[in-house]
């Protein structure tokens, strides 16, 4: 058997080319989601600030969780000061340095120096040893209004030492004077170093009492395994642990942790519809070429060949071809993994030096799955071949019928109808579970398609035939038959478009009706006139400043974070936990600033330990009014407040609601995001004025009305959706690869019928006619088709968000005919060129060329 798999790879080697094809593009593209969720798990960085100190003492930055990847909080996790004394104590420490980071916006003549990236990010004067980072020229700061800069951000502002600098935080800014220079660190430092006295660092970082980290200066001589240890056992009581090596990035930059879980969450779910998209293209492409060769395979039947020797022939060949073709995507699959870093960089999901960890995990998976593909999907074809009986195997194979077999058809009508029933789900029940169960229906749904494609084509096909014949009477009524004796052969081209249309469909709209939903909440639920926003967050004195104002009714600030929650699903023993959108808000006044659309209870209430949630995060706790859930703060601290309230405009103002004093004390750097003002009647234009100009003469200050922020909104919720853009993309450039493999393989091999046509009397143009109309139906019905296909999931997901308010999606007409004209050029361009290619050929030569 192994000979003659052999002899036919051989022999047949230009037939295997298209099914080589997909699953190098399978492994590439299995490959590179797997690495970037290896990288997820695994990445990290060198420290810089923090290379002079071989062990740092720090909080953990992420929630461990015993199902999925631990999940960074959101904020910094910080230390007790106190606990910088308790680890100098520790034998063989010589030094315990606390350091604390915090942005510092310079600016001058009133005006933000914008220095792109690396910005500048303050620390006490202390944190210079760590580095170490050794004065260049000047001194070490000693009054409040003093700072000393590293070579790098003092030539960035052109400042030389005994010169002043304004510099700030949450827009309010202070004159300081430059009194030394130190030395620039790395060569390519991932931020430039502002240093202050250890007070006004304190001061700065909002949080005096808590340190960030604190540096380990080893005794000389120290054993560092025997020091660490006994850190980890004097620090572990107080919450904290100790980080050695490449581990002492982590806690120095908190954005890796941050772009460590954005990027699990993104590659892990798109890596699930990677997959199923893989299998699909690998089975269509498969199945047609089995399909290609049922004269062969009907002739070895004839001559006596088992239908067991027939499916492990078949195998055999799939196994060798996977393991070939998958081996072979490897290499492009790891550099398209770091073409995906690159755009995710770019749009700031991770930084722009994040590291892809390359390891043999992902690469073994990729191999199995490749292998495993192959092996069903081929398999899954010789089913049919194998069981013909051999009297009737040349005759079964000269003629294709559109006949379903009673088991396919019935699976078929069992995955429609349970596709239908997932995609309106949130008919029946609310929440996220619906919503997500509704958008990934499409999968089940083309699942179907396929299965009852013949038959659907067949039909489709019977109703146009009358209307291909008169539109071009020779092409068309050549096109008509040929497409009716061939509904399997049209249905292996069109199932894959349909993937195409649907799956891209499905993806995008889905964002952009989420989109949509969360504008509209966001304005319906704007009550404010004003809103003043800071670059770098807004001091809570300015909220106390503008309510002072002549013509102001209402002030309200706004703190937006994360939060993480935990709630038990039903049947479930371990706690699942998820990340929320929260803010933060001080209940008086709140509904003359903000109309959260509340459906129980009252924000009034929103003092202490209280919590008011959206209708999807109450449906997700399974709480209701009075009832306490367990939350984690962006800085881990555990809280289990009382619901008190229960509102409806969630995508719009965040699932979560809290009050502003509580989350205050635990935000980053202690600031604001946001104060929405509401104007007197008739003093909004002299109210604007005012605030405009104290808005010019703050730092990083901006003024907005209502309509200028719900835009700026409207953008923040298109940078969401880019990194899922991004991923739709790669999925889609899979799905043409292997609607283009696809077509070219259904139309080179026709080069016998094209002869035959010819030599019959039908001219070139003609038989070119022909295919343009081929052409034409499998557009219009793959069209057809994958917009049928993603329309339920889209009502479903447009129910689900709108709280079956709304059942019409938010589709862009330009982006919907984007995706047809996209899937059309590729139908088009993959029928024609290898039909132009074939009818070179001599048709008295290519009626006798072997299949």
């Amino acid at each position: 058997m192994i000979k003659l798999v052999w002899r036919t790879l051989r022999g047949r080697a230009g037939g295997f080319v298209g099914a080589f094809v997909a699953l190098v593009a399978a492994s590439a593209l299995l490959t590179a989601c797997g690495t970037l969720l290896q990288s997820g798990l695994t990445s990290g960085a060198p420290p810089q600030r923090y290379a002079g100190a071989p062990l740092v003492v720090g909080a953990e930055q992420t929630l461990a969780d015993p199902n999925v990847p631990s999940r960074a909080y959101g904020g910094r996790v910080r230390v007790p000061a106190g606990l910088i004394q308790t680890v100098a104590a520790v034998p063989g420490v010589q030094a315990a340095i606390g350091d604390v980071a915090f942005p510092v916006l310079p600016a001058r003549d009133g005006k933000i120096i914008d220095l792109g990236r690396p910005a500048i990010v303050g620390h006490g004067w202390a944190a210079t040893e760590l580095g170490p980072y050794p004065l260049r020229e000047g001194r070490a700061p000693n009054a409040a209004d003093e700072l000393v800069l590293d070579q790098g951000a003092a030539e960035a502002l052109g400042l030389a030492v005994g010169e002043r600098l304004t510099a700030g935080l949450g827009g309010i800014g202070r004159d300081y004077r430059l009194v030394g220079i130190v030395a620039p660190g790395p060569a390519q430092p991932r931020e430039l170093g502002a240093y202050f006295t250890e007070d006004e660092a304190r001061r700065l970082s909002g949080h005096p009492d808590q340190m960030d980290a604190i540096g380990i200066i080893p005794a000389p001589g120290a054993d560092l395994a025997v020091l660490e240890a006994a850190l980890a056992a004097t620090v572990t009581r107080d919450g904290a642990r100790v980080y050695a090596g490449d581990e002492r990035g982590m806690i120095e930059f908190l954005d890796l942790a941050l772009a460590r879980g954005n990027l699990v969450g993104i590659a892990g779910s798109f890596g699930g519809v990677a997959l199923m998209v893989a299998l699909f293209i690998v089975a269509g492409t498969l199945g047609l070429q089995v399909q290609q060769r049922r004269r062969e395979l009907a002739l070895l039947r004839a001559i006596a060949a088992t239908p067991r020797q027939v499916r492990r022939l078949i195998a055999l060949e799939s196994v060798i071809i996977a393991v070939l073709a998958s081996l072979l995507g490897l290499l492009p699959g790891l550099l398209f993994s770091s073409v995906l870093r690159d755009a995710f960089a770019t749009i700031g999901v991770v930084p722009a030096d994040f590291m892809i960890t390359v390891g043999p995990v992902p690469l073994l998976v990729a191999v199995v799955l490749c292998l495993g593909a192959a092996l069903v999907a081929g398999l899954a074809s010789a089913r049919r071949a194998a069981r013909i009986r051999p009297v009737e195997a040349l005759g079964e194979a000269a003629v294709q019928s559109p006949r379903l077999g009673v088991p396919r058809a019935l699976i078929g009508c069992l995955l429609l109808a349970g596709g239908l029933g997932l995609s309106l789900l949130p008919l029946i029940i609310g929440g996220d579970a619906a919503t997500g169960s509704a958008a990934m229906s499409v999968i089940v749904l083309v699942i179907a398609v396929a299965l009852l494609g013949p038959r659907l084509v067949a039909v489709a096909i019977r109703l146009s035939g009358r209307l291909i014949r008169r539109g071009a009477p020779v092409s068309g009524y050549l096109a008509a038959a040929n497409t009716a004796a061939n509904s399997r052969r049209l249905t292996s081209a069109i199932t894959p478009l349909v993937l195409a249309i649907a799956i891209a469909s499905v993806q995008l709209f889905t964002g952009s009706t989420r989109m949509a939903v969360a504008a509209e909440q966001a304005w319906a639920g704007l009550v404010a006139d004003i809103v003043v926003s800071g670059q770098a967050g807004l001091s809570p004195q300015l909220a106390e400043r503008i309510a002072t104002e002549p013509g102001v009714a209402a002030v309200t600030p706004v703190i937006r974070t994360q939060v993480i929650g935990e709630y038990v699903l039903p049947g479930a023993r371990d706690a699942t936990r998820r990340a929320f959108g929260a803010q933060g808000v001080a209940p008086a006044g709140l509904s003359r600033t903000v109309d959260l659309d509340v459906r129980a209870g009252s924000t009034a209430a929103l003092v202490g330990d209280t919590v008011a949630l959206s209708q999807t995060a109450a449906e997700v706790f399974g709480a209701g009014l009075g009832d306490r859930v367990r939350l984690h703060l962006a800085d881990g601290t555990p809280a289990n407040p009382a619901v008190v309230a229960i509102y409806g405009n969630g995508l719009g103002f965040g699932d979560l609601t809290l009050p502003r004093d509580r989350l205050l004390a635990h935000s980053p750097y202690g600031l604001d995001d946001l104060i929405l003002i509401t104007a007197a009647p008739g003093a909004l234009p002299g109210l604007r004025a005012t605030l405009d100009q104290w808005a010019a003469a703050s730092l990083g200050v901006a003024v907005f009305d209502r309509t200028a922020f719900t835009v700026a909104r409207q953008g923040e919720f298109e940078q969401q959706n880019l990194a899922t853009m991004i991923l739709l993309v790669a999925v889609f450039g899979y799905i043409a690869i292997g609607v283009a493999n696809t077509l070219v393989m259904a139309t080179a091999t026709r080069r016998r019928e094209f002869a035959l046509l010819r030599l019959v009397g039908a001219q070139h143009r003609q038989v070119i006619g022909m295919v343009w109309v081929e052409a034409l139906v499998v557009i219009v019905i793959a069209v057809l088709l994958g917009t049928a296909v993603a329309m339920p999931p889209l009502v479903g997901v447009s129910l689900g968000l709108s709280e079956r308010a709304d059942p019409i999606p938010a589709i862009d007409p330009l982006t919907y005919l984007a995706i047809i004209g996209a899937t059309a050029a590729i139908a088009v361009l993959s029928m024609i060129i290898p039909t132009l290619r074939v009818l070179r050929d001599h048709p008295v030569e290519a009626i006798g060329s072997r299949e």
